[in-house]
């Protein structure tokens, strides 16, 4: 039986629940393990553990009760982790045709399936017709090249206000070398 008929059956919010791990969605009321996880084992401080709002808004499907990751319980602790960013996050009026990948991680402590486990319910979602990540891994890389994604680079551009010379989140930016003042006629 394929991995999607088995979302299709009986609870689609859990993939599976052995007396070992159990596979599904974050609920709401565990939002204290969420951003533990995120914080012990991500990143600490991360945007996501600092702001609630921010996580409820990028994350949370209210409807549903859920957030938009897919765990990994062992013992009632999340063990590995991996979360979506639907369209819906910025306009209801938006289909859930695609989706962003947010956040794989996997703890030393997790069954080794478990990494891949938390992915399938997101790279087989009925309704994905594309899946999106940016920043990720070069080992996130060769594992998305093995499931036949088709992956690559982006480029990052910005533009400096140049008429600011302090900066919080660009710090060292060599201001004499790269400001370019427009001269007018």
């Amino acid at each position: 039986m394929t991995l999607l008929k088995d979302l299709r059956k009986g609870d689609k919010y859990t993939l599976y629940n052995t007396n070992r791990m159990e596979i599904r969605q974050v609920k709401e009321n565990e939002y204290k393990k969420l951003v533990s996880f995120i914080d012990k084992h991500w990143s600490t401080n991360h945007a996501l553990v600092l702001s609630k709002e921010l996580l409820d808004w990028q994350h949370l499907d209210k409807a549903k009760g859920l957030y938009n990751f897919w765990a990994c319980f062992v013992s009632d602790q999340i063990v590995a982790l991996t979360g979506f960013i639907t369209p819906k996050t910025y306009d209801n009026k938006l289909s859930e045709d695609y989706t962003w990948g947010a956040l794989w991680k996997v703890t030393a402590t997790a069954p080794r399936s478990a990494g891949m486990d938390v992915f399938k319910p997101i790279h087989y979602r009925e309704q994905n017709k594309m899946s999106l990540s940016v920043g990720i891994n070069p080992e996130v890389k060769k594992i998305y090249r093995f499931m036949g994604y088709k992956t690559g680079s982006l480029n990052h551009y910005y533009v400096v206000n140049s008429s600011k010379f302090q900066f919080e989140i660009m710090a060292n930016y060599p201001l004499e070398q790269n400001v370019r003042q427009h001269k007018s006629d």
